[in-house]
């Protein structure tokens, strides 16, 4: 695994979000280039009446031991400098378990400014209380509608689990609405002192429940657990 690859993982799980690093890795997927939601979810079998297996909607991301995913100017040093051990947390059997991936608008254009070449086979719907740009990577729509009605249609739809890609306020905006179904936690053994949470502060209260945790060879603790009292 090299540096670059690396630094896939922790910033397609954190604000900057090298996603794109990540298809590289595994290969590239993607669908043709779509300018709305309806179009998208058109295209990959998201609309309609028939109701397949719920598809959940998945935090998969790095923090620190203190809950940090970047310092506060987006630095990642702590995170990108670690060697991965063998399997890379995991990360190839969670690609291939989603379809789907959504993404706030400062992710995206942190990505799109240092290239990141979106697929044409995975949905990535960027939400924003900005309009869209003029022109946008193919497969790629902007959301502006209201997440609970867009997080029922996408868990009702036919397909594979979606990932939450971050960054914590898109994060904390979706847990509010109830419409986060896991969270899948790397907890690096560091502590950083100060950064960016890994979801945006307010007052809230979600129980967790634990569905497992593994431990990997370089001390990374990995816990993932369901949230209970979804709305979705």
């Amino acid at each position: 695994m090299t540096f670059r690859d690396r630094r896939v993982w922790s910033f397609s799980c954190t604000f900057s979000n090298f996603h794109f690093l990540v298809g590289r890795w595994l290969g590239r997927r993607g669908l043709p280039a779509a300018r709305s939601v309806v179009q998208i979810l058109t295209r990959s079998g998201l609309k309609g009446n028939v109701v397949a297996n719920k598809r959940k909607i998945i935090v998969h991301i790095a923090t620190s031991a203190d809950g940090y995913i970047a310092r506060p100017d987006g630095d990642l040093e702590w995170l990108t400098k670690r060697p991965a051990p063998k399997g890379f947390y995991g990360i190839g059997k969670f690609m291939n378990s989603i379809d789907t991936k959504l993404l706030g608008r400062k992710t995206y254009d942190l990505s799109v400014q240092m290239g990141a070449p979106f697929g044409t086979k995975t949905p990535h719907y960027v939400f924003s209380r900005r309009p869209a740009p003029a022109s946008l990577p193919a497969g790629v729509a902007f959301v502006s509608e209201a997440i609970g009605a867009f997080a029922k249609r996408l868990r009702t739809g036919k397909g594979k689990d979606i990932w939450m890609m971050g960054g914590g306020e898109i994060i904390a905006s979706f847990l509010d609405e109830g419409a986060i179904d896991d969270f899948i936690i790397s907890v690096i053994p560091a502590f950083i002192g100060e950064g960016i949470p890994l979801i945006a502060h307010r007052h809230r209260h979600v129980p967790l429940r634990l569905q497992s945790v593994r431990r990997f060879s370089d001390s990374v603790v990995q816990v993932h657990y369901k949230v209970q009292q979804t709305a979705g």
